[in-house]
């Protein structure tokens, strides 16, 4: 009946701009079927992920309800051979309970306002093998693509071989650790104003590392890539570049966010201080903040704390071992940014919303 395209049905009250598909996951290439499935709430439903067999996930959707500390989810674990069978609950203006149903017998029941009409997204003989939710505070809308247990998803044609190579002044090298990659630029007279390792007195290139992208990403969370935009274009024409002064914006437990400043000299001395401010509408006058200087020779040596749906706790050191911001709670996994082959912190990249959700940090060597 549906041997040659998945049937779609969905469930709810459908809000334009807040659809969320794993659109990478689903288009590109087939990730095989779903193997995890995380739903966020308790009597209301504010966030879920969907996980598949090769790993692929496009992360966590949630709506404008999320909580930044220890969110409270359950989980559901298929095991090989196991499939998604069934979605059911309630729905009306949002989900207000929801199960999810696998060809076993297990089951996942999450939210407590049983509202609005019963609904049942199944087909006889099939399994679900994509889901696609949306939020606006709380879940809105969920739906399934159905398929025979046996359907694969058409592979999506790969590039000609005579396609050209890209070329850059940029280009991208990638290490054994898949969580560090450089990209190189060519050095100016100026270099970079930190302490750095020595080099080959013949190379006339240096590299940039950086770190892995720690916490969450929130589906309304604003990103942003201080190399991208201030750093990596100062290096290129040569000046020297180098984070002068660090601000974290906090209330009571949660980091709410960071400022950054950045000193760049160009060839013929002049200093520039750039500030790049990350935080959202909920930073005021009375937000609690607090700040590092690093004046000449020290720098920031580097970025420790933890993650879990947001940067939970963090920590700032400077070359000189005396100064350090600490704030935060221990939840959540432990992460550093000490550069594996640089000295010293020059950018951040991360995003943010009502809160710190994501940090990453870039080093030169």
């Amino acid at each position: 009946m549906i041997a040659n395209s998945p049937q779609y049905l969905e469930s709810g009250n459908y809000t334009p701009g807040h659809k969320f598909v794993d659109d990478s996951q689903l288009l590109t290439h087939d990730p095989g079927p779903i193997a995890r499935i995380i739903v966020y709430g308790k009597k209301f439903i504010w966030g879920l992920q969907v996980i598949y067999a090769d790993g692929s996930t496009s992360g966590i959707h949630n709506g404008f309800m999320e909580p930044t500390i220890e969110p409270e989810c359950k989980e559901l674990i298929l095991s090989s051979g196991e499939s998604i069978n069934k979605i059911s609950g309630y729905s009306g203006e949002f989900i207000g309970a929801l199960r999810i149903t696998t060809n076993s017998g297990q089951a996942l029941d999450i939210g407590s306002m049983p509202l609005g009409n019963l609904f049942s997204i199944q087909m006889q003989g099939c399994v679900i093998q994509k889901i696609v939710y949306g939020f606006t505070g709380y879940l809105n809308y969920i739906g399934g693509f159905l398929t025979p247990p046996a359907f694969t998803y058409p592979p999506i044609p790969s590039m000609p071989s005579s396609s050209p190579t890209p070329t850059t002044d940029f280009p991208l090298m990638i290490y054994p650790n898949p969580c560090v990659r450089s990209q190189t630029y060519r050095e100016g007279t100026g270099g970079n104003s930190f302490k750095r390792p020595s080099l080959p007195s013949n190379s006339d290139r240096m590299s940039v590392e950086f770190s892995a992208m720690y916490g969450h990403e929130s589906s309304i969370a604003t990103a942003f890539n201080d190399y991208e935009d201030v750093v990596k274009p100062a290096l290129k024409d040569g000046f020297k570049v180098k984070i002068s002064r660090v601000k974290i914006y906090k209330k009571e437990n949660i980091l709410l966010g960071i400022k950054v400043v950045y000193s760049i000299t160009d060839l013929a001395g002049k200093v520039k201080k750039v500030e790049k401010p990350h935080y959202g509408k909920n930073v005021g006058f009375f937000t609690g903040r607090e700040a590092m200087n690093f004046k000449e020779p020290d720098y920031l040596l580097y970025v420790a704390g933890r993650a879990k749906n947001s940067i939970t706790k963090i920590k700032i050191a400077s070359s000189n071992k005396k100064d350090v911001i600490e704030f935060g709670v221990n939840v959540g996994s432990e992460f550093n940014t000490i550069p594996k082959r640089g000295i010293g912190i020059i950018a951040f990249a991360g995003s943010f919303d009502t809160c710190l959700r994501t940090l990453r940090t870039y080093s030169l060597y």
